[in-house]
């Protein structure tokens, strides 16, 4: 798969969970866009870990007042059934606000011939 099929795969990826994200289905986010061993390590806590630790996380966040996660795919590179992103994201507010922004890691996992989220570390 050439770089700008598999950019062009983490982007939609990142699309759809955010999507789901702002409009509020974050069950369904967890359910169809992660691995079940998902992780996920943001500055400042501790690792998350499972669904479970993913949707617990993201709930909290919304409540805190996170309304979106804009992230830009800017390089990405993989092999056979895995796929590397470096990001760039922000966490905004309802008001459009930026509350936080920085560069990370992205993971995909190709299970069953889908992609799926599999490990992100935000920096």
């Amino acid at each position: 798969m050439s770089e700008c099929e598999l950019k062009t795969i983490h982007e939609q990826l990142f699309k759809t969970a955010l999507d789901l994200f702002e409009d509020g289905d974050i069950e369904i986010m967890v359910d169809k866009m992660y691995t079940e061993d998902i992780t996920i390590m943001v500055p400042g806590t501790d690792t998350i870990r499972g669904k479970e630790g993913v949707f617990n996380h993201l709930t909290k966040s919304k409540a805190s007042g996170v309304n979106a996660c804009p992230c830009k795919v800017t390089e990405v590179f993989g092999d056979g059934n895995y796929m590397y992103g470096r990001i760039e994201y922000a966490f905004v507010d309802g008001q459009g606000k930026t509350m936080v922004e920085g560069k990370g890691l992205s993971v995909m996992k190709k299970i069953d011939d889908k992609w799926l989220m599999h490990a992100i570390s935000y920096s």
